[in-house]
């Protein structure tokens, strides 16, 4: 019993050090931030075109955006995709770096079939359940 916890205790204690150092790291990070950072950080936000732009990077950077959602506007291919997150996280290098989010729901609503697993739509999920 003994030799379990010390192991436990060696193998957690790392662990447990990180989360608290994340944790402070958060806290400073926020502690540095304008209202107006902080409010942009709680704005998701989509945009027009497939890839970056002067005119969308200064948008993002000027408000601070926490979030970007892309569409299948934003969309062509995987390749694409990949040059487009990259210039938004490249745009927003000096912010904290923004969640990214496709719209993928699965079922009718599937911005990117090639190199991803499509996941089954809702009402899918529901019929296979209730059919069990």
């Amino acid at each position: 019993m003994i030799r379990i916890l010390i192991v436990s205790c060696l193998l957690f204690s790392p662990l447990v050090s990180n989360a608290y150092s994340s944790a402070h790291k958060i806290e400073q990070i926020l502690a540095e931030m304008t209202l107006e950072q902080k409010i942009g950080q709680l704005m998701m936000v989509g945009f027009g075109g497939r890839e970056m732009s002067p005119k969308i990077a200064r948008f993002l950077t000027s408000y601070h955006i926490g979030a970007v959602t892309l569409y299948s506007r934003n969309i062509v291919n995987t390749s694409q995709l990949t040059r487009l997150v990259t210039g938004i996280r490249q745009a927003m290098a000096e912010e904290i770096q923004p969640f990214v989010a496709v719209d993928q729901e699965g079922g009718n609503v599937v911005r990117v079939r090639a190199d991803v697993t499509v996941l089954p739509g809702a009402m899918t999920l529901i019929m296979a359940k209730s059919a069990c």
